[in-house]
């Protein structure tokens, strides 16, 4: 039975703008028998002020229905917005922007929350000196089915880093759970370019971390479901040509802002310069176009250096028929 607990630690900030310390947000297309997974985590909560925002990207199953039942029987609110097909990170914007929560968790449809989850991040919330002005927000670690960490724990428990010491420096990868400050997050909204259907979500996490580190944790707080994978295939990647400059942007984004971390990483910044190519030839962009979006000596010679590969990457999928990739 989820309880209410005194925190004392919430800050004035909520208080005064916020209605909840936590907003829970999962975005959702045509995973109604999966969004039962993690209603039912979040019924199972010790801790039970918190709103969960689902934003659905015009589901054709039995989403809303089962939405409906759930907010007549809930300990928590829930409010459902519907929104055209235009993708996560359309969600993440009205999300974001519509949230009442001091902190923002992002749940997907398909995983799941340990009943402690929300009490836990609100504790660790509270462990964090009260000046937290350079910090957004806490990650901490979920497990696969079989109970193994997902992708790799962080080199020290209650460490401070952004996310590029976690990307290039310790190689930290895999999905968590964690929370952000609302107040920060509406400070670097997705962008949205065109008919682009899909953002990585690092495309704004990079540009956080240019002022904001992390409260980084070695704590488990939820399960991460494996076929969540492809599932979110229909909501983050349905494929056109579109999807295609995307992963550019990305591309373009880390070989031009990311390059001073090379090396401690010099793979990772190759195999996006071979990706930059690949997907740069699947938008029609030849190599004069590609070579002039990239802004550094050092950019432009990794991508050279790249370009076979990537090169040859775009021709096997023109081969195979896969030209969204």
């Amino acid at each position: 039975m989820a309880i209410e607990m005194n925190l004392g630690y919430i800050s004035a900030e909520h208080a005064q703008n916020f209605e909840y310390p936590i907003t829970i947000f999962t975005p959702t297309y045509n995973r109604a028998e999966k969004l039962k997974r993690a209603y039912r985590s979040l019924r199972e909560q010790t801790y039970n002020q918190f709103e969960w925002l689902i934003i659905d990207d015009s589901s054709t199953d039995e989403t809303s229905s089962l939405v409906k039942q759930w907010q007549e029987e809930a300990e928590f609110p829930i409010r459902f917005h519907v929104q055209e097909a235009t993708g996560k990170h359309q969600a993440y914007n009205i999300a974001i922007r519509e949230s009442k929560g001091e902190l923002f968790v992002s749940l997907d449809a398909d995983d799941e929350l340990f009943p402690n989850a929300v009490e836990r991040l609100l504790e660790l919330w509270g462990e964090i000196p009260d000046n937290r002005d350079d910090v957004v927000g806490i990650s901490c670690l979920c497990a696969d089915e079989e109970g193994n960490i997902n992708g790799e724990k962080f080199p020290e428990d209650r460490m401070f880093a952004n996310y590029f010491e976690l990307r290039y420096k310790y190689k930290v990868t895999g999905d968590g759970i964690g929370c952000n400050r609302t107040s920060v997050l509406r400070q670097y909204p997705f962008p949205t370019p065109g008919n682009v259907r899909y953002v990585p979500e690092s495309t704004v996490g990079s540009e956080i971390a240019k002022e904001y580190n992390q409260y980084c944790v070695n704590e488990v707080l939820g399960i991460y479901h494996s076929e969540a994978e492809e599932q979110s295939d229909q909501l983050t990647k349905r494929k056109n040509t579109d999807d295609a400059k995307s992963f550019v942007i990305w591309h373009q984004k880390r070989l031009n802002e990311h390059l001073s971390w090379f090396r401690y990483d010099p793979m990772t910044f190759f195999i996006s310069a071979a990706g930059f190519t690949r997907h740069s030839f699947h938008t029609g962009e030849g190599p004069l176009t590609q070579v002039g979006q990239l802004g550094s000596l050092g950019a432009r010679l990794l991508w050279a250096l790249a370009f076979p590969v990537g090169y040859a990457a775009y021709v096997v999928d023109k081969w195979s028929g896969d030209d969204d990739m």
